[in-house]
């Protein structure tokens, strides 16, 4: 479903070519359409919005699709996932050896989006993934952490801590 920035909804063929971040709509049968950046699609009940961001190096602004996971909060946090695509360089033939192609590998990375900034990359170490969060609430959510024995790296444990963090504030 495609929701307009007007609110009007669409049912149509969509896919998303995460290669080239882009969400594409069938016009015809041999045709797809990029959409407007604004157009929020949503995939089985999973809505993907086009948002800035700022990139691994932490040193450019970037642009692209983000699956929401977690409901917008007014001054909480929101998860969001990044999936990216990119090629697995081969390897050549070597002594008794075969050689290996190229292949698509697919990665997710999670996204906190703390009100209006833009996402900042989830640290799967526990002690950066806690200095993402501001200062005043750092212990809380170590403590809770630690209480429930969660970890950066796991999709269900970072919304479990989005929660908890939203419940503060």
């Amino acid at each position: 479903m495609l929701i307009f920035p007007e609110n009007q909804p669409l049912q149509g063929m969509v896919r998303y070519n995460v290669a080239k971040e882009e969400m594409q709509i069938r016009i015809d049968e041999d045709g797809y359409r990029v959409l407007h950046p604004d157009v929020v699609v949503e995939f089985n009940n999973q809505p993907y919005k086009m948002m800035y961001y700022r990139g691994e190096d932490k040193t450019m602004d970037l642009i692209g699709y983000f699956e929401v996971l977690s409901p917008k909060q007014e001054d909480g946090v929101q998860l969001l996932r990044k999936h990216r695509k990119f090629v697995r360089r081969g390897r050549a033939a070597a002594a008794m050896q075969r050689a290996e192609p190229p292949k698509y590998v697919d990665k997710d990375d999670f996204y906190l989006k703390f009100g209006d900034a833009k996402p900042v990359m989830v640290e799967t170490r526990t002690k950066k993934f806690i200095k993402l969060f501001p200062e005043e609430d750092q212990k809380e959510i170590k403590k809770f952490m630690k209480e429930n024995d969660l970890k950066a790296k796991n999709r269900q444990d970072l919304l479990a801590v989005v929660h908890h963090y939203n419940k503060l504030s």
